[in-house]
C-alpha cells in the first residue's frame, strides 16, 4: 500500500511543479507513517517545528511514536 501512496504523492507533486509552485510537507514528529511517505516521496526535512496544546494536553500515551 505504500507504494501506491507513493505513486499519488509524486503525481500530485508533478501537478503541482508544473503550476510553477512547490510542493511542502507537514506532519507531527510523532507521525512515523507521514513521515516514512514522506521521506520515500522525496521529501526531505527543513525544520521540525513544536506542537503546543491549550486546555487538553496531549496524554503521554499520545507521544511515544
Amino acid at each position: 500500500m505504500l507504494w501506491t501512496l507513493q505513486a499519488a504523492v509524486t503525481a500530485l507533486c508533478q501537478d503541482i511543479t508544473s503550476h510553477g509552485h512547490t510542493p511542502g510537507w507537514n506532519c507531527s514528529v510523532h507521525n512515523r507513517a507521514s513521515r516514512l511517505l514522506a521521506w520515500t516521496a522525496e521529501f526531505r526535512l527543513v525544520r521540525e517545528y513544536v506542537h503546543y496544546a491549550v486546555v487538553s494536553p496531549v496524554s503521554p500515551d499520545r507521544l511515544s511514536a
